[in-house]
């Protein structure tokens, strides 16, 4: 803590990603499977007493961006954020978070907030783990190969060199959703509008959190643009979980009455503010607890190919529409498929809790071979049943997956993904399932392994492949002669940009950060 500062927390909201539930999780008659990455946005909040009052320095040094911003109160009981100057472009997702941070915790005790405000101002410092956004540029800058000890290399919180020649180009780990998440955490948290963890490191409690993830749904959704499924926001409180959505209806009079005018973003009268985010009724999204069985791990890839989702989900429910009763019955088959993704890892997990010795044993040996190997080399294993279990549980879920693309022309798997993913399952060692997660189309590519060595094969293969250059569309198709020009292009670009994340799956959702 730096002199002049009284109070000072840092927030931590870890990145998601969606392994089963694409487009079923944006209705609640379905649950979506989301595993936390260990990559994290970190949000400081201090308290200057040596600046003036009622006001907050926001700023970002990885986005070279900060603004000094006055918090007014309106005589019809709103809050405005007013920026410094009408001509200034608005930093919608850091901006929305704060002015209904601020207006939640003025509802729930004015007194107390009113206070906390009076002593000071309020310094934001937002940082982002490297991961959430694309690191090539500063390889090439650096001429160094895309390969994760490449990554490794990067500095902290490293500023975003690409911003005015590529603009921001992000790995699709949910950036806006963790940023929202911890900005509005940490500013309740030195606001004192809910209680804060006793230690680094600690999760936040679960009222605590119940209270962060209802302010972040609305500031998330406002700042979007549009109300989604919320599953990012619910992940970076929650951390991995099943989900299923809250109520749309939980944001009606929220999302009406909050404005925008000369001076900046207007809330809602702090008083409703609180009224409907702490309504336990009107909230009724659930997360169910699920984690990664231990010894098993998660691998990611920045594609950097690009998809456009919202298109891709209007090719989805224009489909549904067209074909109701086709659509509704592979919906109910998919939602089958993904609940036995949830299953298995449950059992697994139980196979670790009762047999530690023959669960650790099993997964030294499958480590090392192919999954079609696993049943042939430990017959009467358990475990490897269970592991054999899950890569066809989640063959079975991409099956559904390219069934629903094919037919409603949206690229949820495109063939070059298929093409790739299949290859990684068939040729690394400790490779269990992988799939193009959340939405699907080019933006990124994700598999589960067995722990450290698995992860280490599936690299070492992605980065054979970016490396093998043009020749690459005869190692990962069987027949290219059969395959159009469009897909043989396709797995070049996807290959040639390939990146392996540094990012494992995460333990938890919402801590004290233990970043200063």
């Amino acid at each position: 803590m730096s002199a002049g500062d009284s109070i000072s927390f840092t927030a931590q909201a870890p990145g998601k990603v969606l392994l089963t539930g694409g487009y079923l999780v944006t209705e609640r008659e379905y649950d979506g499977f989301v595993i936390v990455s260990d990559a994290s946005f970190h949000t400081t909040c201090a308290i200057n007493t040596a600046g003036p009052a009622w006001t907050i320095l926001a700023k970002s040094p990885q986005f070279n961006w900060q603004c000094v911003y006055q918090i007014s109160e309106r005589p019809n009981g709103t809050l405005c954020l007013v920026r410094p100057s009408s001509d200034q472009s608005p930093n919608r997702y850091v901006e929305i978070s704060i002015v209904n941070a601020l207006a939640f915790a003025l509802g729930g005790d004015m007194d107390k907030t009113r206070d906390r405000l009076a002593m000071g101002q309020l310094v934001l410092t937002i940082r982002g783990d490297n991961d959430f956004y694309s690191q090539r540029y500063r390889l090439a800058q650096q001429g160094q190969p895309t390969t994760l000890e490449a990554l490794k290399t990067v500095e902290p919180f490293a500023p975003l060199l690409n911003l005015q020649t590529e603009g921001l180009r992000k790995t699709g780990l949910g950036s806006s959703a963790a940023l929202t998440t911890s900005v509005t955490a940490a500013i309740l948290s030195c606001l004192g509008a809910v209680a804060v963890p006793g230690s680094p490191g600690e999760a936040y409690s679960d009222e605590s959190r119940r209270v962060t993830h209802n302010v972040s749904q609305f500031s998330h959704c406002l700042a979007q643009g549009r109300v989604g499924s919320g599953f990012d926001v619910s992940s970076a409180v929650h951390g991995s979980h099943q989900y299923r959505r809250f109520s749309p209806a939980a944001l009606t009079t929220l999302l009406a009455e909050s404005a925008e005018d000369d001076e900046g973003f207007v809330s809602p009268p702090v008083a409703t503010v609180f009224r409907l985010l702490d309504d336990h009724a009107a909230w009724d999204s659930e997360a169910s607890p699920v984690t990664l069985p231990p010894g098993i791990s998660m691998v990611l890839a920045d594609i950097d190919a690009g998809t456009n989702t919202p298109s891709m989900i209007g090719q989805v429910n224009s489909w549904r529409k067209a074909v109701p009763t086709e659509s509704l019955q592979l919906w109910t088959d998919l939602a089958a498929a993904n609940a036995k993704v949830v299953a298995v890892l449950d059992s697994l997990n139980e196979r670790h809790a009762t047999d530690p010795v023959e669960y650790t044993a099993a997964l030294d040996v499958c480590s090392t071979l192919r999954s079609h190997e696993w049943a042939q080399a430990l017959p009467n294993s358990p475990t490897a049943a269970a592991l054999v279990a899950l890569a066809e549980a989640g063959s079975a879920v991409r099956a559904f997956l390219r069934r629903m693309g094919d037919e409603s022309g949206a690229p949820i798997e495109p063939r070059a993904q298929t093409l790739l993913i299949d290859h990684t399952l068939a040729q690394a060692p400790g490779a269990i399932f992988g799939c193009v997660p959340g939405a699907g189309g080019f933006d990124a590519v994700a598999c589960l392994c067995i722990g450290q060595v698995g992860r280490q094969n599936i690299v070492n293969l992605w980065e054979s492949l970016a490396a093998a250059g043009d020749t690459v569309t005869s190692i990962l198709c069987p027949s290219p002669e059969a395959e159009t020009a469009e897909v043989l292009a396709q797995v070049r670009d996807i290959v040639g940009g390939l990146c392996p994340l540094v990012s494992d799956a995460g333990q938890v959702g919402l801590s004290l950060s233990t970043v200063a």
